[in-house]
């Protein structure tokens, strides 16, 4: 598959869409200092009930780098604005985003997983 890239908030980040279900997509984001490959191993049982986007976010994986510092409200803008009313899971150091923004967060995946 070709690598997709979007434009989230003035800079490119490469994005991978799979599985069917939903218009509105479960957003997978990886740890700090991962990438979308992150999810490679649980990907194929979330796209077979759901449709599913993953993303490098800025500065990580292959997306656009990141000159100086790169702040929190900045990396939670470009999670938000990916699409706009998606529901997000994230790991790793990611709880603290989830913290942060709990109501872009999933506390748990499996009630999600199994909604229709």
């Amino acid at each position: 598959m070709p690598m997709q890239w979007i434009e989230v908030n003035g800079v490119s980040l490469r994005y991978e869409s799979t599985g069917k279900g939903p218009k509105t997509p479960l957003v997978l984001i990886h740890e700090l200092g991962g990438s979308l490959e992150s999810w490679d191993p649980t990907l194929a049982a979330f796209a077979a009930a759901k449709r599913v986007l993953r993303f490098d976010l800025r500065g990580a994986g292959i997306s656009e780098r990141v000159r100086g510092t790169l702040p929190l409200d900045v990396m939670l803008a470009d999670i938000a604005d990916t699409i706009p009313g998606a529901r997000y899971l994230n790991i790793a150091s990611g709880y603290f985003m989830a913290v942060q923004t709990p109501e872009l967060f999933l506390s748990h995946a499996l009630p999600f997983l199994d909604a229709a």
